[in-house]
């Protein structure tokens, strides 16, 4: 980033597994307004819930860059929580292959580095057994389990990005000249080491946080969040860790 402050970014918002474009809608209001935030409209969620969902994660981001060629008009960031943030990993070379400027800083919360990544199988798990896991890792809020109808419209929903996710094999580029952000919550367990090999994916540096809470602290501490991407983006005031 220049010395030269800029007037506004827009800030690339990759949605977590089963999440669409309102997922991070709490951020709207913790967000200056010289940050604005691109959200994506992808098959099988939000709008298009009748569409068929997307089950290979290249698909998913070929389908959110293809929305990203009539977007990008100013400088911008990516974030990504959880999937989000590999997604926003593979969006990077998407973008640089198909000759787009590149992101001014990637902010990536709760996921390990993609060179870690490993098939977990999660697709062959039974309803009751796929629950059981992401219950576990605090991936379904607790009242939806309570409401069977909206669950069984949510789980298929789910267990489409659960299958992109297992289903990606990493593969080594050449690492890209953006600085990466990555926040994860203190309860999250078996990150610590997997974290620091983002360092492999990027040229110029990564900067780690930690923030009080769980797999979804970022709802929680949404406010130190986006303070922490506005101090990062150069804006006005500082954050203190």
């Amino acid at each position: 980033m220049s010395d030269n402050q800029l007037d506004s970014y827009q800030l690339l918002c990759l949605p977590f597994a089963g999440g669409n474009e309102f997922c991070y809608q709490k951020f709207d209001s913790c967000l200056p307004g010289n940050i604005q935030m691109v959200t994506f409209d992808l098959p099988g969620k939000g709008k298009r819930i009748k569409e068929k969902p997307l089950r290979n994660i290249h698909q998913i981001v070929e389908e959110i860059g293809n929305q990203c060629l009539n977007q990008l008009d100013k400088p911008y960031a990516i974030y990504g929580h959880s999937m989000g943030a590999l997604l926003g990993h593979l969006l990077v070379h998407w973008l640089k292959d198909h000759n787009m400027p590149a992101a001014e800083q990637l902010f990536f919360t709760s996921y390990y580095a993609p060179s870690h990544h490993h098939d977990k199988n999660r697709e062959k798990l039974s309803d009751k057994e796929f629950i059981e896991h992401l219950s576990s890792l605090n991936g379904i809020p607790p009242a939806l389990l309570q409401e069977k109808k909206l669950l069984d419209i949510f789980l298929p929903i789910l267990r489409a990005d659960i299958e992109a996710i297992d289903g990606y094999v990493y593969e080594a580029h050449e690492p890209y000249n953006i600085p990466i952000t990555v926040v994860a919550g203190s309860l999250e367990k078996g990150l610590n080491g997997s974290l620091r090999d983002w360092n492999k994916e990027t040229k110029s540096g990564v900067n780690f946080y930690r923030f009080e809470g769980d797999h979804f602290f970022i709802f929680q501490e949404a406010q130190r969040l986006c303070s922490l991407i506005n101090a990062t983006l150069g804006q006005l005031y500082a954050f203190e860790p």
